[in-house]
């Protein structure tokens, strides 16, 4: 059995238990995996396979056609101070009743068919993935994440700003 040069702690081996505090505590290691389970639900790149994305300029193309309701999922503060893409509806997650009454307002606004094209969007992609994996779990099923957001971001593209396209004030805020 080799051993590691003397600057290089050796971790304990599979045959080998670690002392008595060394390592991590039970309670450290379960409120660190609840951590990685809440960044991995959160993160944009999580579950690409199930999650369906659509460009900004499709997303406006596709409002303006009526082949799809888009929705702006992020605050009133932030639409007063930006505007909301051209054809959205404004349909906020950060109402009193999170995601669960977003999910309500939009199942409202589209007569109760879960049917319809829905495009959702954000500021950067992160809110505009949970508000759609929480529709595709309330049985929505033509769910599409304008993932590179209102503002744009490194993965996924410019945004709906950079890429020139038209904005209106929010009429409800």
């Amino acid at each position: 059995m080799e051993h590691a040069p003397a600057e290089y702690p050796r971790l304990p081996g599979r045959d080998e238990i670690a002392p008595r505090g060394t390592g991590p505590s039970r309670r450290r290691l379960f409120a660190l995996a609840g951590v990685a389970a809440l960044v991995a639900a959160l993160n944009p790149r999580v579950g690409l396979a199930a999650e369906e994305t659509i460009s900004a300029r499709k997303a406006l193309d596709g409002a303006r056609s009526g082949d799809l309701t888009l929705v702006d999922v992020r605050s009133p503060q932030e639409w007063r101070k930006s505007g909301l893409p051209q054809g959205a509806e404004a349909v906020t997650i950060h109402g009193a009743e999170g995601l669960p009454g977003f999910v309500a307002a939009i199942r409202e606004r589209l007569g109760g068919r879960r049917d319809q094209p829905i495009a959702v969007i954000c500021a950067t992609g992160a809110r505009s993935t949970a508000a759609s994996r929480a529709l595709r779990a309330a049985g929505f099923t033509q769910v599409l994440n304008v993932r590179e957001g209102f503002f744009g971001n490194r993965a996924d593209g410019p945004g709906w700003l950079r890429s020139g396209l038209p904005t209106e004030p929010c009429r409800t805020c």
